[in-house]
């Protein structure tokens, strides 16, 4: 994150624990507990850190620490990982039962591994040839479009899987 972006995380940890002595003084006088977040998260993009900060505010009484922070991004990036795993098990065994493009055509507008699919440009593009022949899973591919598509319709994945396979509209999706 930047820290225009950790500065924003304070400002909501602000409003969640007003009575913290962290937060004393406002945002003005926390550049040196600012930039101390800065540099050991440079690794966190922002969208995760709000997912984690809107844990956070759900789930502890007192403002966190940076490893709390850390922990509840870690946990965030272990759910989406599982998650596309799942989705990427869901698509195989599809293909398994047919083909990846009949799986694709099976499944209900708003699904979101079908956005996932469209968003990867259909299902041709999730298994890549290889140049003896064969072919492989875009797993990759697949990897980042689902994290973007989770980014761009700001689904809560604290929700569960209801909110993953949800009621959107198919142009959210």
């Amino acid at each position: 994150m930047t820290k225009k972006e950790v500065t924003e995380i304070f400002s909501v940890m602000m409003l969640a624990w007003p009575n913290s002595e962290l937060f004393k003084g406002g945002i003005q006088k926390l550049g040196p507990t600012i930039e101390l977040w800065h540099s050991c998260l440079p690794d966190v993009d922002f969208w995760t850190g709000k997912q984690a900060v809107i844990r956070l505010c759900r789930e502890n009484k007192y403002s966190p620490t940076i490893a709390d922070f850390r922990e509840k991004v870690e946990k965030i990036n272990t759910e989406i990982r599982e998650r596309t795993e799942e989705a990427l098990g869901r698509i195989k065994t599809g293909e398994i039962l047919g083909s990846v493009a009949d799986y694709y055509n099976q499944l209900p507008e708003g699904n979101f591994d079908k956005a996932v699919i469209r968003a990867m440009g259909g299902p041709e593009h999730l298994i890549l040839p290889l140049d003896n022949g064969d072919a492989m899973w875009d797993v990759t591919g697949f990897e980042n479009a689902y994290l973007a598509l989770l980014k761009k319709t700001q689904i809560d994945i604290g929700q569960g899987r209801a909110a993953m396979i949800s009621d959107k509209r198919e142009a959210d999706l």
